[in-house]
């Protein structure tokens, strides 16, 4: 694509699309330079996800909602990565499989959204990829289900200033959530009707504003602590013990399925 125009770069990615079925592409970016005198080769690697304009998207946040802490999620995801031990899987029990089982029922796709900056997302994709566990059902292990990672745009030190000091890394969340939501809209979804986001995950209220702000409804917003409690922010605020609880699953399904068939009940 060096060489190439916006529109041709589009049209010919479009070409090479055209008619296949695959969720997700490789693409890897050749960047030539000089450095020194000395002509060399760099090779950037992404994946392009391909989206339907009816499909559904269930949303989580990584470090506290799938991670067990904040703090300790960098430390044992990134930090242990970084200084060459194997990363550890530092995550709420339960977790691989809750998730597995709502992809299953209802047939949504994968969005992890998280405020860690995009010079991690090396780390970050090695642990969501291979975060395993054992599922207590079918004695058997586990992983996340695929799916984009998105993460914020700045650098490190200034990632951590939105998360940690003025706690204001919801902006970013809303921005990227909103941007997803118009391109179903474009395409023809009716997103007050058939809402994109049919289950949303975090762990602090700026989650929970970020989420709302993008439209996904309180009926299957949950709110994770450090204990693994959840909290749904519709209504009473139903309370479930963990990730583990079958009262959970049943329930999110129950919910995901109203909204699925444009029965979305009016706020409390």
């Amino acid at each position: 694509f060096r060489s190439l125009g916006r529109q041709c770069k589009v049209n010919l990615l479009s070409s090479a699309l055209e008619g296949s079925t695959k969720m997700r592409h490789q693409l890897i970016y050749e960047h030539r330079y000089a450095r020194k005198g000395i002509y060399k080769i760099s090779y950037v690697k992404a994946t392009l996800w391909i989206f339907n304009y009816d499909d559904s998207v269930l949303v989580s946040d990584i470090d506290g909602t799938i991670t067990k802490s904040d703090v300790g999620g960098m430390v044992n995801t990134v930090g242990l990565g970084k200084l060459g031990f194997k990363q550890r899987a530092y995550a709420h029990a339960g977790i691989c499989t809750f998730y597995r089982n709502i992809q299953r029922v209802t047939n949504c796709r994968m969005l992890y959204l998280t405020a860690r900056p995009m010079n991690l997302i090396k780390e970050t994709r090695t642990y969501i990829e291979d975060l395993e566990q054992s599922c207590r059902h079918t004695n058997s292990n586990v992983k996340l289900p695929p799916g984009p990672i998105v993460t914020d745009t700045t650098d490190l030190l200034s990632s951590f200033k939105k998360e940690v000091v003025n706690k204001t890394s919801h902006h970013f969340k809303t921005e990227m959530l909103v941007t997803l939501k118009s391109c179903f809209a474009s395409a023809g979804r009716d997103t007050s009707k058939y809402p994109i986001f049919i289950a949303t995950f975090g762990n602090k209220q700026t989650d929970v504003i970020a989420y709302e702000a993008a439209g996904a409804p309180r009926l299957t917003m949950f709110l994770i602590d450090s204990y693994s409690s959840i909290t749904v922010m519709h209504g009473n605020k139903g309370w479930f013990s963990s990730y583990d609880d079958q009262r959970l699953l049943q329930t999110t399904l129950e919910r995901i399925d109203m909204i699925q068939k444009g029965m979305l009940p009016m706020p409390p």
